[in-house]
């Protein structure tokens, strides 16, 4: 008969009595073993006035099967007066525990916070049978405010706060870029967690994009809830006695909102200042804000990778870094360089998979995140956020090792399951190549008139040693009111077409020794915006700064 998952002690037992046996789930006596515990872990008295005596109660349990011994103590990395009030248990039944009390006398208030940690020695098999708990006090002259923080994030999907203890900064991660967006919101909750009444200020927030929106304390009229603070400073009640026991006053912390709403994308960064009269340092407090502006895809850079000349019986290797610019998941399904040029990734030999960097072929790619993980082929970006590297990144590094002086031309292909299946591409070229040439530079558009209007021609050149290759035009400014005010059109391409909201993508050619005219036309009616400059960014397989980027100004009336 199969007694599956029986205790060694039953398995012991059948065979005392001579009974068949078998299942037993265990590793030879580990079931008879104690394990003792002391909880909480940490223990923290709080602010105690100078020369007065706090004594915690903590339980010294053990959760095995065996019984525990404790055979001795001692408090270490002590600073301050910390002692055992009473006796020190030196047995505990299993499954049963026992108080044990520890006294804190504080100490000066000059030497800040008091710490130690109680250790016990015991027959526990695990951490060489050691039992501790954290101990912490604050020694101060007479009652006095204190700050403490959380930070408290809302989950609609749940209705309820995640709560941080303490706040080390104020995280919104990746928030969607919208200008009718109402933004993210995250919450600091800033208690008076001393003996005494506490004033603060009103706070201050600074930082593109971020900024407060309410500030809220408990209602104490007995109904409950929260009421906004239209009127400072306010005062927060205690929410401590002396011990760091728990004060019955109601309205002892202040929930502060900040909005992250922003309009680019990329990191941005800010701060949350608040000033108060604790009398414990610190008394005011300056919260990071960090956010980073998501759109709706990924990016990659360089646009184009250019490797340049690369001698035969040599070798390059060159990154491209692909990150997510979207507030949840990307999939990059595979990754290939094009070698049949049909836009789609095809097993080798038709194409060749981004699955490792191979030092033995003359093309190869392989996948790899910032701290040189290597993944496969397919990875996964997760959401952005405001941190350099991460798991919302990754590279794809590219090696060309000719066995002879020549050209290079293929494409990087990245499916994603974004954007109906969207497929990105990176151009990958090396070898001679072409040089792109702007004449003039800057485009000094000249304007009169009202509405301020104005043209100027000029030229796109090659001047490099093989065809030139313009994968894309846009137009770029600090503010899309601006951008409205260009268009840029190319004499004889009827369908060439370049606003502030529209960049051209089909790619075309300038062979070496060419050039190409355009025609940059600048109309201004904004009573707001005038004669402010913009940038043409020129995408290009050539030589030099890529994309290009082209200064336009304007030159008129009241400019």
């Amino acid at each position: 008969m199969e007694r599956a998952g029986m205790s060694c002690r039953g398995a012991l037992v059948l065979a005392v009595v001579g009974l068949p046996f078998s299942g037993c789930e265990c590793d030879e006596m580990g079931d008879w073993s104690a394990a003792g515990v002391l909880e909480p872990a940490a223990h923290n008295f709080g602010l105690v006035k100078t020369g007065e005596r706090c004594v915690a109660e903590l339980t010294l349990a053990n959760k095995g099967q065996g019984g525990l011994t404790i055979s001795d103590f001692s408090f270490v990395d002590k600073v301050g007066d910390f002692a055992l009030d009473g006796i020190m248990p030196t047995a505990v039944d299993p499954y049963a525990s026992l108080p044990l009390r520890i006294a804190y006398t504080a100490g000066d208030p000059g030497v800040g916070t008091e710490s130690a940690a109680i250790k016990l020695v015991s027959n526990n098999p695990d951490n060489g049978g050691i039992i501790s708990a954290a101990l912490q006090g604050r020694p101060i002259a007479s009652d006095a405010a204190y700050i403490a923080t959380m930070c408290r994030v809302y989950h609609a999907d749940s209705d309820e706060y995640v709560e941080t203890n303490p706040c080390p900064e104020l995280d919104f991660g990746a928030t969607v870029v919208a200008t009718s967006s109402p933004g993210v919101v995250r919450t600091l909750r800033l208690i008076n967690d001393g003996t005494s009444v506490m004033t603060v200020l009103e706070p201050s927030v600074t930082g593109d994009f971020f900024s407060r929106t309410g500030a809220s304390v408990p209602n104490t009229d007995g109904l409950g809830g929260m009421v906004e603070v239209t009127d400072w400073p306010i005062q927060l009640d205690p929410a401590r006695v002396t011990c760091g026991g728990v004060s019955q006053n109601a309205k002892t912390y202040l929930d502060i909102s900040v909005t992250f709403a922003p309009t680019v994308i990329g990191g941005a960064a800010g701060n949350l200042h608040i000033d108060t009269d604790a009398q414990v340092p610190p008394s005011s407090i300056d919260m990071a804000l960090i956010g980073v502006g998501a759109g709706d895809g990924i990016e990659v850079d360089p646009p184009v990778l250019q490797f340049g000349e690369v001698a035969g019986g040599t070798s390059k290797v060159m990154p491209v870094r692909v990150y997510n610019l979207r507030n949840n998941q990307v999939a990059v399904n595979t990754s290939c360089l094009d070698i049949n040029d049909n836009g789609v990734c095809e097993p080798a030999p038709t194409d060749i998979e981004c699955t490792a960097v191979d030092e033995s072929a003359v093309l190869s790619c392989g996948v790899y995140r910032a701290d040189d993980t290597h993944l496969g082929k397919g990875f996964l970006l997760e959401q952005a956020d405001a941190t350099a590297g991460g798991e919302d990144e990754a590279f794809v590094k590219v090696r060309w090792a000719p066995t002879e002086s020549g050209p290079l031309r293929t494409k990087l292909l990245l499916p994603t399951n974004i954007q109906n299946n969207r497929t990105w591409e990176v151009l990958v070229v090396g070898g001679s190549a072409g040089t792109l040439a702007v004449v003039p530079e800057p485009i000094v558009v000249p304007a009169s008139g009202t509405p301020l209007h104005g043209v100027k021609d000029f030229v796109m050149t090659n001047t490099g040693q093989a065809t030139l290759t313009i994968v894309r035009v846009a137009l770029v400014a600090t503010a899309p009111i601006i951008t409205e005010q260009y268009e840029l059109t190319q004499s004889g391409v009827p369908g060439f077409h370049v606003t502030g909201t529209t960049a051209w993508t089909t790619p075309f050619t300038i062979n070496q020794g060419e050039s190409k005219s355009f025609q940059l036309e600048y109309e201004n009616d904004s009573e707001i915006i005038n004669c402010e400059d913009a940038n043409l960014y020129i995408t290009h397989d050539g030589t030099g700064q890529n994309p290009a980027i082209v200064d336009i100004q304007v030159d008129g009336d009241n400019c």
